[in-house]
């Protein structure tokens, strides 16, 4: 015999991992928020500094990722660049950070607005032309030449460039 499951515990079930979701986006906004908050008055960083704000990139690549992967398409195209600029962040040496730190900043504080709830993520997505743009100047300031990428083989590719160069 075969158990099928009711409309409503499939529903519940879709509800859990939409709460757990959004819980666990929650957590990375508030340690997104505080590594933030410990960045924003950096120029040049340290050693310490550095990894915090590679710490910082991943995390961002994180949420959003995580929520192109729960079905939410049009963050894909942002997931694809906060991987790359996560990747250029764990390679910045000597450079000024502000203009990176300020505008991912914004880009958390516009975030953290919209994972309350299954209609404020649907929001969400009506702010990623402002968040894409944010991460375009995050992208151009840590010396990636291309933000407008638009598709995984590009960035492939550019990955595959890089390598070659450190050959």
């Amino acid at each position: 015999m075969i158990n099928l499951e009711s409309e409503h515990d499939i529903f519940n079930f879709h509800d859990d991992i939409l709460k757990s979701f959004i819980a666990e986006s929650r957590e990375l906004i508030n340690e997104l928020l505080s590594i933030g908050n410990s960045l924003k008055y950096v120029e040049i960083p340290n050693e310490e500094e550095t990894k915090k704000l590679m710490s910082f990139a991943q995390k961002l690549n994180r949420l959003i990722g995580g929520t192109a992967s729960m079905g939410f398409e049009k963050f894909a195209h942002l997931s694809r660049k906060t991987s790359l600029l996560a990747s250029k962040c764990s390679e910045i040496q000597g450079i000024n950070i502000r203009a990176v730190i300020s505008n991912l900043n914004l880009v958390i504080k516009m975030l953290s607005e919209c994972f309350n709830d299954l209609e404020t993520i649907k929001e969400a997505e009506n702010k990623i032309p402002d968040i894409e743009l944010k991460i375009n100047i995050c992208m151009t300031s840590v010396g990636i030449e291309d933000p407008e990428l638009k598709t995984q083989n590009q960035i492939d590719k550019m990955f595959s460039e890089k390598e070659g160069e450190k050959s």
